[in-house]
């Protein structure tokens, strides 16, 4: 028994299982086991041999995932900016926001007042911390940190007691953590000021904002130019998912959202979505394969890249994307997964949509027209 122990923490178990066959079976035979029965729990061994590990890994693992699930399900909020805190855990921190936003939890933007370091979290509210804020400077966050500096009134407080460079001021500005000071301005006219600012000699003058030439009447941005912009800064979209902002590109594809995978088993399929986590592995061949995750503002969509696909695209797969993935719903055991065939980024798509040449060397036909079928009476969808 302590035998076949070791033998199934091994890599590459068969060979070492082999020699314990015939043990087995005598031994079976000799309680009065049949032979079906007995190969049939032989395959039972071998096949726990691909995900068995131990015991006391496994404890731990089910002693986290109960606490885990009752934070979640009991203190929402704090769990999800905790994780989020955290820079993320096994998915990418803007899964972590739609999922919260699915959960009913209100996202906040960071703010110079209430925002800290670190996301936090309370009732049905999460704060984005300064630490998702691409391009804030560390001096900056040290300044908005300083004890004492806090609340800052108005955007001339801001800028004169905290002395955040201008670039880090315009940061804030764009990502939305100076709207409760902003005393009526809009975004586009407070960068206005900090640009006026400097470039004339009232560079820090407390006065600026009162005695500067008359500010422009310009307009908030639009809903759209401030999602994007927050995305860009963020990483993620505060009230929206991400994937909102492609709706125009996707609208010409006929694509299947992941609440609906379980409609269309056995069909190929476009879906669309955001890669969340990636998972490298290699096939009993040592060929490298990949696990993946998107997401694509309904839900997850897990996703899986045998050796010809990873090889020939898995190298776009290096950032979040947002994805076009084409490939075969698939349900075994209850789970429906998509065995994906060919994978785009849907900004590519954008710029070239009339060169996808499909992945498989030697393909003349375009992944374009391959597609096209998909909106033909008959064609796949």
């Amino acid at each position: 028994g302590d035998g076949v122990r070791k033998a199934l923490s091994k890599k590459r178990p068969t060979k070492a299982l082999a020699a314990y066959a015939k043990e087995f079976a005598e031994g079976a035979l000799a309680l009065g086991r049949d032979h079906a029965t007995i190969e049939t729990v032989w395959h039972m061994v071998l096949s726990f041999a691909g995900y068995s590990f131990c015991k006391g890994h496994s404890c731990s693992y089910i002693k986290v995932a109960q606490h885990s699930c009752y934070l979640r399900a009991h203190h929402p909020a704090e769990f999800i900016s905790a994780v989020l805190a955290n820079g993320g855990g096994f998915y990418r921190p803007f899964a972590y926001v739609a999922e919260a936003r699915r959960m009913g939890l209100r996202i906040l933007s960071p703010d110079v007042n209430a925002s800290r370091w670190e996301t936090h979290g309370h009732d049905d509210w999460v704060r984005v911390g300064f630490q998702f804020v691409s391009g804030l400077s560390a001096a900056g966050v040290q300044a908005l940190g300083r004890t004492g500096a806090r609340p800052f009134l108005s955007m001339a407080d801001l800028r004169v007691r905290s002395e955040l460079s201008t670039e880090d001021l315009r940061t804030l500005i764009k990502v939305g953590a100076c709207d409760s000071i902003a005393a009526g301005m809009t975004r586009p006219q407070m960068l206005w000021v900090i640009d006026a600012e400097k470039t004339t000699a009232s560079h820090r003058d407390p006065q600026f904002l009162s005695t500067c030439p008359s500010v422009p009447l310009l307009p908030e941005y639009t809903d759209d130019r401030r999602r994007r912009t927050e995305y860009e800064l963020l990483g993620f979209v505060t009230d929206h998912h991400p994937m909102a902002l492609y709706e125009e590109e996707l609208k010409r594809w006929r694509t299947v959202k992941s609440t609906e995978m379980a409609a269309h088993v056995g069909e190929t399929v476009l879906m669309a979505g955001m890669l969340t986590s990636a998972k490298p592995v290699s096939t009993a061949k040592d060929e490298p394969m990949e696990f993946a995750t998107f997401d694509d503002g309904h839900g997850l969509v897990e996703t899986v890249l045998f050796p010809a696909v990873y090889r020939a695209r898995a190298h776009i797969l290096f950032d979040q994307g947002p994805f076009l993935l084409r490939g075969k719903i698939e349900e075994e055991f209850g789970a429906v997964t998509l065995t994906v065939l060919d994978v785009k980024r849907v900004d590519r798509l954008r710029s070239t949509p009339r060169k996808l040449p499909l992945s498989r060397k030697g393909e003349q036909l375009s992944w374009l027209r391959h597609t096209a079928r998909a909106f033909r009476p008959g064609g796949w969808r």
